[in-house]
């Protein structure tokens, strides 16, 4: 587990695009595997990425809500640990679990 997937802490071979290391990694040491995908989705080339990495190994349909909490559970991790509250992250994964939740 990486904990810290995000396009910023690849390292990739320019001419042949193969991934060469992950660096930055978070602080958890287990979670499903889906857990790694949370961080992608900010940009349009993180979307990119998950789409591209959901073709080839898809997660269960549970994920497309289980996503959303994990984000909620990642903006509560970063105020316990840091002090620091993503505020717009929170809310928009707040409003994005609602609807799975009525």
């Amino acid at each position: 587990m990486h904990g810290n997937v995000r396009l910023q802490s690849m390292v990739k071979n320019a001419r042949s695009d193969q991934l060469l290391a992950m660096t930055q990694p978070g602080n958890i040491l287990w979670a499903p595997r889906e857990y790694e995908l949370i961080h992608l989705g900010n940009t349009p080339a993180e979307m990119a990425l998950l789409h591209h990495y959901l073709q080839r190994a898809p997660v269960s349909e549970g994920f497309l809500w289980r996503r959303w909490v994990y984000q909620l559970w990642d903006c509560v991790d970063t105020l316990v640990h840091s002090g620091q509250f993503d505020r717009p992250r929170f809310d928009h994964a707040r409003q994005q679990l609602l609807p799975w939740l009525g």
